[in-house]
């Protein structure tokens, strides 16, 4: 239950941010600071790769845990209250986000929501 709460948080939460931040009818956004090494990132491009880089740690150590190695309990959990630490502080950063930002933040939230530590 905790879960899909903590899902319809967080989904509450960007949606707003999406719609108002989704620039309708606007070009297609810029994609250098992806592609090319020499952009500079800003401070919320390092947060949401911190986030993706703790994110995937997490899904890789829950797929090994959902296979029975309860060896990894302590690391699911430690790893998962990691991850909803940054979704906090990329919720407080929200407002601060680019739509593009936004957006990545949200992706990796869909992947890693659903196996969240109760």
């Amino acid at each position: 239950m905790k879960r899909i709460s903590h899902l319809a948080l967080l989904l509450a939460l960007i949606a707003p941010l999406l719609l108002v931040l989704g620039g309708c009818g606007e070009d297609a956004p810029d994609t250098t600071a992806k592609k090319d090494p020499h952009v500079h990132l800003n401070e919320i491009d390092f947060m949401i790769n911190d986030y993706e880089k703790a994110a995937t740690h997490f899904v890789k150590t829950v797929k090994k845990f959902k296979a029975g190695d309860v060896s990894l309990t302590m690391r699911y959990i430690d790893e998962g209250k990691g991850v909803q630490d940054w979704q906090a502080k990329l919720q407080q950063a929200g407002a601060r986000m680019t739509p593009e930002e936004t957006q990545r933040a949200a992706a990796i939230s869909a992947k890693v929501t659903p196996d969240l530590p109760k």
